[in-house]
């Protein structure tokens, strides 16, 4: 990576998004503060974790496999029996904290990936939640679960669609009623989705077969979403280049953070046919989209992009030298954005003649 290139986040954490899944971790550290004041209550032995995680009482189990998530437990034994509390625990909360835990402990997790992709399809959405979070920190290995994930992306869109189907046949009122009720429920199952579309693209290449779902959450109008599918095609790589057609109008996007991640998303999949648009986005208003846009041209390696930031650089390399010190401090920030190796020779040479300039 360049030093001028702007990199995605490392984990996408839209604003709704977020403040569910601190929720959730709000929650499950609790109950793992809860187990620890048991266990150091005055007046008796304190009780390992591992025997109270098999514990009769789903509280105490729910409480200890919380403690041993948030301690990071670095004990491979503990990964098969969390994977069976993530499948067959009757309590909810223990299913949804054995999730968690998974992605706290290690250092290999991969033989759970089965469960929590099952988990995918538990009754309980927070379950579901957990477990989609807890596959997109796993990352690579996460590979088996792209089917389930794929689903998951979807869940939300089925939903939405059967709840416009019954509210159509409704009169007025109870269509009202029908979604102020439902209205949590899509809120959850959108988490879900939106933690599926992050998941995907941190399994990389082996989530080709997510590329035709990930291509249709470009196509919906919802920027979050879009943000995120963006990044995972990007990070799936060259195996997403059939989204290329997708992508590109998206350069045309009043919103900034969309024309960013479109830019390093086509660079990132080999769009060597969107060289033009992407030259095109040299000149766009915002600095980190220019700045995107010179490295996808760089890694795209198409010799009429080459060409255009040569030239641009030869300009701008005459413009250091101008009498005017606004046109050298705007040359100067132009060629960092640029970041080729004859823009940043030029750079070093005008730090040396101004060297407290800033760019």
């Amino acid at each position: 990576m360049n030093d001028g290139q702007i990199p995605p986040p490392a984990d996408f954490e839209p604003g709704l998004y977020l403040k569910v899944t601190a929720l959730i971790c709000l929650l499950i550290v609790f109950t793992a503060l809860l187990v620890s004041w048991i266990r150091a209550a005055p007046g008796g032995p304190k009780v390992p974790l591992e025997e109270q995680m098999f514990s009769s009482d789903p509280n105490l189990r729910a409480s200890a496999i919380a403690s041993i998530g948030a301690e990071r437990r670095q004990d491979q034994s503990l990964v098969e029996p969390l994977a069976d509390f993530v499948r067959n625990d009757t309590s909810e909360v223990v299913r949804r904290n054995a999730a968690w835990a998974l992605r706290m402990v290690g250092p290999d997790v991969s033989e759970a990936v089965p469960a929590l992709e099952d988990a995918l399809d538990d009754p309980s959405r927070t379950v579901r939640l957990a477990a989609s979070i807890s596959l997109q920190h796993i990352g690579k290995d996460s590979a088996p679960a792209v089917k389930g994930l794929i689903q998951a992306v979807r869940d939300w869109w089925e939903a939405k669609e059967q709840i416009e189907k019954a509210s159509k046949v409704l009169p007025p009122e109870a269509r009202e009623e029908l979604l102020f009720r439902m209205q949590p429920v899509l809120e959850e199952l959108y988490q879900i989705h939106l933690a599926s579309v992050v998941a995907l693209g941190k399994i990389g290449p082996e989530a080709r077969s997510a590329v035709a779902t990930l291509n249709e959450v470009l196509l919906r109008d919802d920027r979050d979403a879009r943000v995120a599918a963006l990044i995972s095609l990007s990070q799936i790589g060259q195996a997403a280049r059939s989204a290329r057609d997708t992508i590109q109008p998206l350069l045309s996007s009043d919103d900034e953070e969309i024309r960013r991640y479109a830019v390093w998303a086509l660079g990132k999949i080999g769009a060597r046919r969107s060289v033009d648009a992407l030259i095109g986005m040299l000149d766009d208003h915002q600095a980190e989209v220019r700045r995107n846009a010179a490295v996808a041209i760089q890694e795209l390696g198409v010799r009429q992009g080459r060409k255009e930031l040569e030239k641009r650089v030869q300009r701008l390399k005459k413009d250091l030298h101008s009498t005017d010190w606004q046109k050298r401090k705007q040359a100067a920030k132009l060629l960092a954005e640029l970041d080729t190796e004859d823009a940043n020779r030029a750079l070093e040479d005008y730090k040396r003649l101004f060297p407290n300039m800033e760019l």
